[in-house]
């Protein structure tokens, strides 16, 4: 790819881009209309960024973002194209300093993920197999609110929904494949961690 910015380098500087200098909490309105036309990859990998990284010991953080999760693949198995969340989602926030300095973190890995994945059997990404991942996604997302009990362990479920995230928004059926082996760890992992399921 050569000297030239990835697709999830540059949804990362976009991100640093619109919080700008200002450091007033970012809410979840503000995070969608920067990011509303970029579809269904985008918003379930942006909560599932927050989710796996150290935001996600923010008591009732990772809920909201599986919240998100699944109103947004609802949608997606409903047929929208464009994303609906009720006000008082929209209005929830999140330190805008924190975004930033996540965004810093992963974009050493943003690049590296840009150089050696994308736009390999593409077939993967589209159409049914977006409602498929959506449907997952709800089921995984699911198990965030019992996993919050457990420090930290809201990043298995969060890990899957990030990697369909990933292979949505990089087109790449390899990244796909490697997510529904990823989605059977995470269930397995739910069924070792919660023991009510």
């Amino acid at each position: 790819m050569g000297n030239e910015t990835g697709p999830l380098e540059k949804l990362l500087n976009s991100l640093r881009h619109d919080i700008g200098a200002d450091q007033a909490p970012v809410s979840v309105g503000e995070l969608m209309q920067a990011f509303q036309r970029r579809g269904f990859g985008v918003y379930i990998l942006l909560p599932a960024i927050i989710g796996v990284s150290p935001l996600g010991g923010i008591p009732a953080l990772p809920s909201a973002m599986a919240v998100l999760v699944i109103l947004f693949s609802v949608q997606v198995l409903a047929g929208r194209d464009r994303f609906w969340v009720p006000a008082r989602l929209r209005e929830a926030s999140v330190s805008a300093e924190r975004i930033k300095a996540v965004a810093r973190k992963v974009t050493p890995v943003a690049r590296l993920i840009d150089k050696y994945f994308g736009n390999r059997l593409k077939i993967l990404t589209r159409d049914i197999a977006i409602r498929i991942v959506a449907a997952v996604c709800i089921l995984l997302s699911a198990f965030v609110f019992p996993l919050e009990l457990i420090p930290f362990a809201v990043a298995v479920p969060m890990s899957a929904v990030l990697l369909f995230g990933l292979a949505i928004v990089l087109h790449d059926g390899v990244l796909m494949l490697l997510a529904w082996t990823g989605s059977l760890v995470a269930f397995y992992g739910i069924w070792s961690l919660v023991p009510w399921v």
